[in-house]
């Protein structure tokens, strides 16, 4: 009985001398994905100006609304338009050349361009952004034919 006592009592020793191991750490990344949704649409969807060669024509700044829909994220808004089949976009009305501008209800005019331009920087969602067109007929033109611009809207998440 006493060899099994101290038999045990080294083994307690030894036992306490051996050096404790740290133990094993990981971790893992859980990425949160929103999934958000953006949808816009821009009411009404057509303008026909009334202005001939070398006028120009305005809507209020309030007439167009831009409905952020399903959108669950703050987002911004770019505008750009295009060329019609005879005329180009520009900054001066010349010949074949008009000026389309956009003013936000509560901002500054800008004119438009074929390259997209951010015009509403920071639109949260439920908030619906008004905005009213201009144009500057050419002074002259080669045609007499109806000229069709489209003005198309993009909207991207925020970063």
């Amino acid at each position: 009985m006493k060899k099994l006592i101290i038999g045990l009592v080294v083994l307690a020793m030894v036992s306490l001398s051996l050096p404790v191991s740290a133990g094993n750490t990981d971790t893992i990344t859980v990425t949160l994905s929103p999934q958000a949704t953006i949808d816009i649409s821009v009411s009404p969807n057509s303008w026909t100006p009334t202005a001939s060669l070398n006028h120009s024509d305005n809507t209020t700044t309030t007439y167009f609304t831009i409905d952020t829909l399903d959108t669950d994220v703050n987002i911004s808004i770019d505008v750009k338009a295009s060329d019609t089949d005879a005329w180009t976009i520009g900054d001066t009305a010349s010949h074949n050349v008009f000026v389309l501008g956009i003013t936000p209800d509560g901002g500054s005019k800008t004119n438009l361009t074929t390259s997209d331009q951010t015009i509403w920087d920071d639109v949260s969602p439920g908030n619906d952004p008004q905005f009213g067109l201009n144009v500057d007929m050419p002074t002259t033109s080669s045609t007499n034919q109806n000229q069709q611009v489209t003005i198309t809207f993009t909207a991207s998440a925020l970063a």
